[in-house]
């Protein structure tokens, strides 16, 4: 029989990632148990796939002794022994059974020891082939769960259904008609409204209670809710079509708790914080405990943010409200089962009803607050370095950046400016090097630069004021009660500041005011995760993996109030490593963590920033051109190109420079036109941040974001929408000058070219190392403005509007905001402008009408200099009125800038350039005879089908290729040696348009591995198209 060891990837998720590897009667069993478990050997790895040999079920447990989720106890047998107790028996093409009694089996006395999971990897007799997950990891099975029992009897009131059960009381709370929380409670335990996460008060809808012999049913607006009495589970119906249903419900199990849910193979998982991995967390098991991994690349799934909110592309949202230690299982353990479960706390979850994502982001974030207007000062260019070791570094850093025009808002000062690493929690100046640092940071303040300054939640036992901490008792303690000492903390031995504690955040406030007044402008929230917060380590507020998750958020919250109390009109910037679900609201600006400079981790900073993105949390950056690792400058290059797209744009590194200015030609060049661009871009930027005030929208989005179920687009990890009018496609790989690129419906068109390519289509874009592949949506408005050195000198007098009016969007508008960038109640007090643009073209007609809404603010324009440029016309137009008076049309561009009311049509580029001074009125541009779309041929299509670089590579497991296809059918792949060698070679069969990813795990067709070096991969067509990628296998 045929091996098969190449694995197809869809856009990173493997088909059969949710499938089942094994299948388990009773579906819920207990220690008590006797069960079947049937093994699947062409799921997961597929490594046993054809294997004709005998196949052995190496097994253990997981149980309440194991130390963490992977540490086995009471194996059955060794590794590599043939033992009949272990082996399996055939039962099919690649089925395999094996039965016994549990308690039996593992020789457990469940009276004493509590099971958590079955584990399992699959082996052959002598272990050297062996059976695991998709992900090459040890499979596991829940046992233990009891559920919420039976229905008893119900009550119905105003707020809510209410279910009294065999083991508990079940509420289901409608809170708007599209939003509904879910809580149990078992017998003997009280309910808790307590959350650190929802700020929503229930807005009580009105909804219907039906009883029937078997099931209640719930009616709110267009969503039946489903509830079956035995056992209590629910079921969801959206316009009579099921979305989802509880598998299990709510369960218990020991002394941990969850809820089950059942997924589909095919339904897209966005969000669940900050993680390495691919966009669609389908298929994937996330900790629910924030993590700092140092100098992380791609496929770290666990990082410093975690968000326990899942948005579905079958159109609803899941928020888990509960913060302690605990784990996100996406179809992994269980197939097709998304299951939820964490250590303690409450036992509450949110259903969001939506249409779209849009409307998922919206509700979720009226659940949990959304971000205010951040300074727009953070939207310019913020350099930073570990670190600035002199106030004579940091003066002479923004000199020669500002005396080689690199525009600049912002500088970090990294843990030097009060010492070094072992003083940390010294909390003020080290004057030996910073001999004069109010003054300054008033010289940089009065040229537009803000200073930003670390802190850090850790306090060495050497530094200042650790003593007075330790008497005052605001660290975390033992459980004596005395101060806890980290002797394994990097900087020294040093101790943990209890964030739950009242005066320990009052007393740290205390700090921050005294270096506000100084002239501090933001702050640097770093550790925060807490990256040191050892299990035993006991809080005011809690145990460690009680409140570890929210130690941050607390933080944050501490900062923000402060602020609303102290400073409310000045808006707050915190740059902040960690945090959690509802962070957004504290005016957080999160960054990745500690990432290498390397490829990989750029490539992973798209799916991290757009997971956020769909987590509620917009501002997500990074460490621009990486912290740990090697200068690279063409890595720093392309990274800064990205970073233009990024919510926060901010360079930072470790041993290496940072800053663009000392970087050589061309580098230097082209990052400064990079940085010009993203000050171009503010009235643009700043109105995205605007729509995510207002309706929770990130300013990154993925590329199904308007077309959730369209799987032409559907995780998509290397590139994204800018706001809805702009798409960018960064170059991610090393010596690459072109890329293929995956258009969604509409014309797109160039930004730099104004070239035309028509959506649903797959395109090989050109990029030099000057050039991000950016694009514009036809029929958008984009505002620019003039170049800026800092955001202090932007003002909106002058306006630029570029137009693309287009055929296939005939009517489009675009909302521009407008305030004074500084005033923390300018939506509260209606202190703004917004202006409409709305466009439509009939024929060869273009109309533009402009209209201003809203009371203005301080020093708000009277009258603007509106200066359009109009894209892609045809020709010259036959006539332009402003308010049905005609323009004048320039003959040439000398004339158009020094004369009022003017057009000019440049007839090379296609574009019609008009000014006017506008009074804030209404007003009606009119453009007669022009024609829409440039007569050219559109650019030609890419290849039939486009192979990208392998990644990893070198790689040591499994190496992974992404293939664009414009057409299903199937593909032959084969893999040569040096010599030509055919050593593996099979037939894939690809039915998903876009992106696709291939694997191979390197063993050749008889399933071997073959030995390290350098191989060719070949991926063929039926039409004899070819095309090969390199890659070099290096194993241990």
């Amino acid at each position: 029989m045929k091996k098969y060891f190449l694995i197809v990837f869809f856009g990173w998720v493997s088909l059969i990632a949710t499938s089942q590897i094994i299948s388990v009667n009773p579906v819920h069993p207990t220690s008590n148990s006797s069960i079947t478990i049937i093994y699947d050997a062409s799921m997961g790895n597929g490594e046993l796939a054809g294997y004709n040999g005998n196949i052995y079920a190496h097994t253990g447990l997981i149980t309440n002794e194991s130390q963490n989720s992977g540490d086995w106890k009471y194996v059955v047998s060794d590794w590599g022994v043939e033992d009949p107790k272990v082996l399996m028996n055939r039962i099919g093409d690649n089925l395999y059974q094996i039965s016994f009694n549990i308690a039996e089996y593992y020789g457990i006395n469940p009276a004493e020891v509590f099971v958590l999971k079955l584990a399992f990897v699959f082996r052959n007799g002598d272990g050297s082939m062996s059976g695991r997950d998709n992900g090459n990891n040890d499979i596991f099975y829940s046992i233990n769960l009891n559920s919420a029992g039976d229905y008893l009897s119900h009550n119905v009131n105003d707020k809510g259904l209410f279910i009294s059960t065999t083991e508990g009381n079940l509420s289901i709370k409608p809170y708007t008609s599209s939003i509904f929380r879910f809580e149990f409670t078992p017998n003997n335990s009280l309910p808790s409204d307590t959350s650190f996460s929802i700020v929503m008060e229930a807005q009580n809808p009105e909804f219907i209670v039906e009883n029937h012999t078997s099931e209640l049913l719930l009616t709110c607006n267009n969503l039946v809710l489903k509830i079956d009495k035995s056992p209590i589970k629910t079921h969801f119906y959206k316009d009579e079509d099921l979305i989802t249903s509880e598998e299990m419900g709510f369960y218990t199990q020991g002394n941990r708790q969850g809820v089950r849910l059942i997924l589909s193979e095919s339904e897209q998982l966005q969000g669940g914080g900050s993680r390495g991995i691919q966009i669609n967390r389908n298929g994937y098991q996330l900790q629910n405990y924030n993590q700092a991994h140092y100098g992380y690349g791609a496929n770290e799934k666990n990082l410093n943010i975690s968000i326990p909110f899942i948005n579905s592309s079958k159109g609803f949202g899941l928020f888990f409200d509960n913060h302690s230690a605990g784990i996100m299982d996406l179809g992994v353990s269980s197939a097709n089962t998304l299951d939820f479960s964490s250590e303690s706390g409450n036992m509450v979850y949110y259903f969001i009803n939506a249409n779209s994502y849009g409307d998922l982001i919206e509700n979720y974030t009226l659940l949990t607050g959304r971000q205010d207007l951040p300074p727009l000062w953070s939207l310019g260019y913020i350099q930073s370095r570990f670190g600035y070791e002199s106030e004579s570094h940091a003066r002479q850093t923004v000199s020669d950046m500002q005396n080689d025009n690199f525009p600049l808002d912002a500088l970090v000062l990294d843990l030097y400016w009060f010492g070094n690493p072992g003083q940390m929690g010294n909390l003020d100046w080290d004057y030996s090097k910073w001999q004069s640092p109010v003054q300054m940071m008033s010289d940089f303040k009065s040229t537009g630069v803000k200073t930003i300054l670390i802190t850090e939640p850790y306090f060495t036992q050497i530094s200042d004021n650790y003593n007075f901490i330790s008497a005052n008792g605001w660290f975390g303690k033992t459980n004596s009660g005395s101060t806890y000492l980290l002797d394994n903390f990097w900087a020294g031995e040093a101790s943990l500041m209890d964030f739950t504690n009242e005066e320990t955040l009052d007393w740290m406030w205390s700090f921050y005011k005294g270096r506000k007044e100084e002239g501090a402008s933001g702050w640097w929230s770093d550790l925060g995760e807490p990256e040191n917060h050892p299990h035993d380590m006991i809080h005011q507020g809690g145990s460690a993996r009680d409140i570890h998750n929210i130690y941050s958020l607390l933080w944050a919250q501490s900062i923000y109030d402060n602020y609303a109390n102290e400073y409310p009109e000045e808006r707050l910037f915190n740059l902040i490593r960690s945090g959690y679900a509802g962070m957004q609201r504290y005016s957080t600006f999160p960054w990745s963590g500690d990432i290498q400079k390397s490829w990989e981790g750029l490539q992973v900073q798209i799916p991290i920033m757009l997971g956020m993105g769909m987590s509620g949390v917009a501002y997500m950056g990074s460490d621009i051109g990486g912290f740990t690792g090697e200068l690279n400058e063409e890595l720093y290059t392309r990274w800064m190109q990205q970073g233009v797209f990024s919510p926060i744009m901010r360079a930072h590194g470790v041993n290496s420079i940072t800053e663009p200015v000392y970087f050589p030609e061309p580098y230097k060049s082209i990052v400064r036109e990079s940085i010009i661009l993203r000050y171009k871009l503010l009235p643009y930027n700043y109105s995205l941040a605007w729509k995510n005030s207002i309706t929770g929208r990130p300013l990154a989005l993925p590329m199904d974001y308007f077309e959730m179920t369209n799987t032409f687009l559907q995780n998509i990890n290397d590139q994204y929408f800018w706001g809805e009018e702009m798409m960018v496609a960064p170059i991610l790989e090393e010596g690459s000058f072109s890329r293929s690129v995956i258009f969604p419906q509409g014309n797109w068109i160039d930004f730099k070219t104004n070239e035309t390519y028509t959506g649903q289509n797959i395109y090989n874009i050109n990029a030099p190392l000057n050039t991000i592949p950016l694009f514009v949506k036809g029929g958008s408005f984009i505002p620019l403005t003039t170049t800026l050195s800092t955001t202090d000198n932007y003002d909106t007098d002058t306006l630029l509007i570029w137009y693309y009016p287009d055929n296939y969007y005939p009517i489009s508008n675009y909302t521009l905001f407008v305030d004074d960038g500084n005033s923390a109640s300018s939506l509260k007090n209606q202190k703004f402008e917004i202006i409409n643009f709305d466009g439509s073209v009939t024929y060869n007609n273009i109309t533009i009408d402009i209209q201003k809404e809203g009371i203005g603010f301080i020093d708000s324009s009277l009258n603007r200099e509106l200066m359009f440029e109009i894209k892609r016309l045809n020709n010259q137009p036959l006539s332009i009125t402003l308010d049905d008076i005609e323009m004048s049309i320039a003959d040439n561009i000398e004339d158009y800038y020094t004369n009022e009311r003017t057009a000019y049509f440049n007839a090379d580029s296609h574009i019609l350039m008009l000014h006017f001074l506008w009074d804030g009125l209404d007003s009606k541009i009119e453009i007669e005879g022009s024609g829409v779309g440039i007569g050219e041929t559109k650019p030609e299509l890419s290849k039939t089908f486009v192979l990208h670089n392998p990644f990893p590579n070198p790689f040591s497991e499994n190496v992974s290729l992404a293939i664009d296809i414009e057409e299903s059918d199937t593909y032959f792949l084969r893999v040569y040696d040096i010599y030509g060698k055919v050593l593996f070679s099979n037939n894939i069969y690809l039915d998903k348009l876009g992106r696709s990813k291939i694997k191979w795990n390197g063993k050749n067709s008889n399933g071997n591995i073959v030995k390290n070096g350098s191989y060719i991969i070949q991926i063929q067509n039926k039409n004899g198209e070819s095309q090969y990628q390199k890659v070099i296998l290096m194993r241990n």
